[in-house]
């Protein structure tokens, strides 16, 4: 089971620990909520890149991966050709296209938001490392599953949305209802991050599991 993988994860304790500080960082100081609000945003950029760059140096699909593919979907003879042209790069750029589309009007949003205290530098930069360490230790992670497994590369490009959405939706719509007191909504977003980042763990099918599946259908097709 997924959560049972995620405690012995240190991705997932990274970022239950970073989520754990910031919401006890609002509680201690509320007037950091704007550095929050910028520091959830970058979050999700960094997120973004490193899907990118997953995405960018997933390894290639060989002959009979591909065959395999076209085996499971069952993909029509006319169509096959357009789908070798669809490559891991136009997939990758395709996703920045949409990711960057969606955080730029996140960010006129919370550009317009009402401050309600200063920009923390010291606070800011500390954070932001800590989450990009924990992307770059789940960069790493899935390069290694990458060895064994081949990844499934439409699933990969909506995993980041599935995260963000939720997460952007509880910080908006308490501002829009003019809700006084962030933090019940601040554990709100650190819990479903929690839960998003376990159940958006990317999926991949192991390279047997392919070559099983095309030497079945050769079989049938015998």
């Amino acid at each position: 089971m997924k959560i049972n993988k995620a405690f012995k994860d240190p991705s997932f304790w990274l970022l239950t620990g970073i989520n754990a500080a910031l919401v006890h960082q609002y509680y201690q100081h509320p007037e950091a909520f704007t550095t929050l609000i910028w520091l959830y945003w970058s979050q999700s950029i960094v997120m973004g890149f490193f899907t990118f760059l997953d995405i960018l140096t997933a390894p290639k699909i060989t002959a009979d991966e591909f065959a395999a593919i076209v085996a499971e979907t069952g993909i029509k003879e006319e169509n096959r050709s357009f789908v070798k042209q669809v490559t891991k790069i136009g997939t990758a750029f395709g996703f920045l296209f949409f990711f960057s589309v969606l955080h730029l009007f996140y960010l006129v949003f919370i550009a317009t938001m009402k401050k309600s205290g200063p920009f923390d530098w010291n606070m800011f930069k500390y954070f932001l490392f800590a989450f990009v360490a924990g992307q770059v230790l789940t960069f790493i992670q899935h390069k290694i599953q990458q060895r064994k497994s081949r990844p499934n590369l439409g699933p990969s490009t909506l995993i980041p949305f599935m995260r963000v959405l939720p997460l952007h939706l509880t910080i908006i719509l308490p501002t829009f209802l003019k809700v006084g007191d962030m933090g019940f909504f601040l554990i709100v977003r650190s819990i479903a991050d929690i839960i998003m980042y376990i159940v958006s763990k990317p999926s991949s099918r192991s390279k047997e599991a392919d070559a099983t599946l095309l030497s079945t259908q050769q079989n049938i097709n015998m």
